[in-house]
Parts: structure tokens; sequence; C-alpha cells
């Protein structure tokens, strides 16, 4: 499914290394996807407006991988990460406000149910299978049409700042 005329095609990520925002990349650096690549009329600004307070009532989250597999169509060497009733109820809680927005998703097998928390090998780094990561930030990317290019741009930052007891 690819992008219609107008729309924009965005993706949330938790972070796991620090992105910048405003900055283009090519390839990101450790990510885990929070939310798949979906596809929307709306402004950044819009869809900021829509789930800012989402975030603002989740506590950080900790990433912890429980094994290293090779995944997708294209099979790629990832961490799977453990689906832990947090980072659950946060990508659930997300994908119902976008479904509210009315988006369209790329692959709406890995959304919803279909969730599989990873973070994909990038540029000769990994996550170790010992090494947890409390992500404290989610980022909404807007990814580059393809027929332009290949880049991810970081639009903007959300904290994950309610706190925990």
């Amino acid at each position: 499914m690819g992008v219609m005329n107008g729309e924009h095609c965005y993706f949330f990520a938790l972070e796991v290394a620090p992105l910048k925002i405003g900055y283009a990349y090519k390839t990101l650096p450790l990510h885990c996807t929070l939310l798949h690549r979906f596809f929307s009329r709306l402004p950044p600004s819009d869809i900021d407006a829509k789930v800012r307070w989402l975030f603002a009532q989740t506590k950080p989250l900790l990433l912890t991988p429980e094994e290293r597999i090779a995944f997708g169509p294209n099979r790629v060497l990832v961490a799977r990460l453990r689906l832990s009733p947090a980072l659950q109820a946060i990508h659930l809680k997300l994908y119902g406000q976008l479904n509210e927005l009315g988006v369209r998703y790329s692959e709406t097998d890995w959304v919803g149910p279909g969730y599989k928390p990873h973070v994909t090998d990038q540029a000769g780094t990994s996550l170790a299978l010992d090494e947890t990561r409390l992500s404290r930030t989610v980022y909404l990317v807007e990814v580059e049409h393809p027929l332009k290019g290949p880049r991810k741009f970081i639009k903007t930052k959300f904290e994950l700042t309610a706190k925990t007891k």
C-alpha cells in the first residue's frame, strides 16, 4: 500500500538512541517502532494534538530484548523485545487514537494485535540481549515519499512523563 496524493507517511519510534528534532536521517539510529508506518493527510501538528496527552500519561518504558532473529520480508536482524503489558497498552492506545483519525496502515498485520516490538540492527550497532533500555521518549517520524528518497524526518518529540510509583 503506497502514499496517495496529498498524504504523509509517518511512524512512531521509541528512543533507544537519541534522535534530533528537525533532522533528516537516511538510516535512523537504534529505535523501537512503537507504531508501524501509516498514511494521513494531516500535518504533524494535528497528529501531535491528538496523541500528546497519551504520552504525558505514560511512564517510561522498559525495553527488554528476548532473542535475536531475522525479521520481516527482508529478513533484517533484530532484537525482538518482550511485549510487556505497558508496551502493549501504549501501542494499542496509540493505534486506537490513530484509527479515530482515519489513517491507513502500510502493513495492517504489524499493528494492533499483530504488533511485534523489536529493535533493528543499524549501521553495525545492535541492542544486545543482556542490554535492557528505559525509553523515556517517543518520536513522530515522517518518511519521505518513496519516489523522492529514503530520508526520515524527525517531526515531534514526546516525553513519557507519568510518574512512577
